[in-house]
């Protein structure tokens, strides 16, 4: 059963959070005020669009949301940063809480296999 407890607004209406009990745990949502514009992202989204055909990038946006590891892999290091801060700009109005290497070195790719999380947040 949901109830809503409480409607926050703070930091004069730059954005609202929403806290809900369901059972015995406390949930916060948030979201933007309703009179501010969704940000405005500066990125070139059509270079996404060309390394990767909708389909995919629909599937890695999927697996972004289920909080899934992503590994993009590309010769062009200027690319390959481009495009996961592109992708990391799709979640708006969530954002990504893990671990983020845009571009991890090659004695490093052990790590890729680690099952533990490298830090708390």
């Amino acid at each position: 059963m949901l109830h809503i407890t409480a409607l926050v607004s703070v930091v004069a209406q730059i954005f609202f959070v929403y806290i809900c009990k369901i059972f015995q745990s406390t949930i916060r949502f948030w979201a933007p005020a309703t009179n501010l514009p969704i940000p405005y992202v500066a990125l070139p989204y059509r270079v996404l669009f060309e390394c990767l055909d909708v389909d995919n990038v629909i599937f890695v946006w999927y697996a972004l949301t289920l909080e899934r590891k992503i590994l993009l892999v590309s010769t062009q290091y200027s690319l390959l940063t481009l495009c996961a801060e592109i992708l990391c700009s799709l979640l708006f109005p969530m954002r990504w809480n893990h671990l983020y290497v845009p571009i991890l070195p090659r004695f490093l790719t052990p790590m890729l296999g680690m099952r533990t999380q490298l830090f708390n947040n």
